[in-house]
């Protein structure tokens, strides 16, 4: 399964500190706190951090939608995520 989620939102700061359930394929579902968005080549990725100890990371994009509607969903492509996780400049494990 992948993670997808519908939201509206007219200012995407407010995301950061909101919380996320987020399934990690072969272990579970978790909760998250959003702490960054960034944008790489004119889109929009947020980082979450796993609330545990080890703070572990996950990436999502956000497709615009139009009209403040968004969808959250994880990031496939390879070369896409690689690009994304340099730019997010986490350095701890990170899941997508």
């Amino acid at each position: 399964m992948r993670n997808e989620i519908g939201l509206m939102e007219e200012n995407l700061d407010n995301l950061v500190g909101q919380q996320l359930h987020l399934e990690i394929n072969d272990q579970g579902v978790f909760d998250y706190d959003i702490v960054k968005l960034f944008a790489v080549n004119n889109t929009r990725y947020l980082l979450a951090q796993r609330l545990s100890d080890e703070r572990e990371g996950y990436l999502m994009k956000l497709d615009d939608l139009g009209d403040d509607w968004y969808t959250l969903r994880d990031i496939e492509d390879d070369a896409e995520w690689e690009a994304v996780r340099a730019a997010s400049e986490y350095t701890g494990v990170l899941h997508r």
